[in-house]
């Protein structure tokens, strides 16, 4: 038991010790891992992932007397407000992923094939439905993006709360 309180009080091997072991100098966006993500959604993950470690693993509600002043007060709602909305966020993510699935097979084209056999006729389906389907997937990728954009404003604005 001396010997790692020893140890610890070197600096390399403290160093040592938080690169292999508590390793927190990565942010773990929890993304699945062997596929491409732009570097929005590493950052939108990475960032939202870090507030969820924060409150689930150091546990600043028991520990901090967030009632002490009106700021702090602000906060804590700040905080669990961004946290509810990015618990819910594969929700919304299932709805737009939905309304992809619904334009894609409404306006994916159609094949017929040709009465000599030699080769198949694409036709396409440019319908009205298509188009409504298409403005909804739109529109709900937009909102999204605005919701994103401003929850990660509110998270920077807080940023200097966020420690125990």
């Amino acid at each position: 038991m001396w010997i790692v309180r020893l140890l610890r009080k070197l600096k390399w091997f403290n160093t040592l010790y938080h690169r292999l072991f508590t390793r927190m100098h990565l942010i773990d966006t929890r993304l699945a891992p062997g596929t491409w993500w732009d570097t929005d959604s590493r950052m939108l993950y990475g960032m939202m992932n870090l507030l969820v470690d924060y409150i689930e693993n150091e546990e600043p509600f028991k520990h901090i007397d967030w009632d002490s002043e009106e700021r702090h007060q602000h906060v804590k709602k700040e905080i669990e407000a961004i946290y509810g909305w990015w618990i819910n966020y594969d929700v919304r993510q299932e709805d737009i992923d939905k309304a992809l699935t619904d334009w894609h097979n409404e306006a994916s084209p159609k094949y017929v094939e040709c009465k000599d056999k030699k080769f198949t006729e694409v036709k396409f389906n440019h319908s009205e439905k298509e188009r409504q389907l298409h403005l909804k997937l739109h529109d709900m990728e937009r909102k999204l993006n605005l919701e994103e954009e401003l929850m990660l404003i509110r998270l920077i604005k807080i940023r200097n709360y966020l420690w125990t």
